[in-house]
């Protein structure tokens, strides 16, 4: 599958600001690889709040970046392991 990457201004905005708060957390992280992580998975496993996930703790925030970087599958598009963010919008 190929990867779409169209996000809003306003979902971009979210986006960098998560990538920013998730670099202070795991410093040796790509943050280019992380974005692409994290705009894959909103647009193809599922959608995020990514406003809600920004502002919840720390706890919660590794939690959602952390599985979606270690089961996000980049070949299908995929979130792998029975993984589902906490901030997946309801479905």
């Amino acid at each position: 599958m190929t990867p779409n990457f169209d996000i809003t201004a306003e979902e971009r905005t979210l986006v960098d600001k998560i990538v920013e708060r998730a670099g202070q957390m795991f410093p040796d992280w790509d943050k280019i690889s992380l974005a692409m992580d994290v705009v894959a998975t909103h647009n193809h496993a599922c959608r995020l709040r990514l406003a809600d996930l920004l502002a919840t703790d720390d706890f919660n925030f590794a939690h959602d970046i952390s599985g979606i970087v270690c089961k996000l599958d980049r070949e299908k598009l995929i979130l792998t392991d029975c993984f589902w963010p906490r901030f997946a919008a309801k479905q």
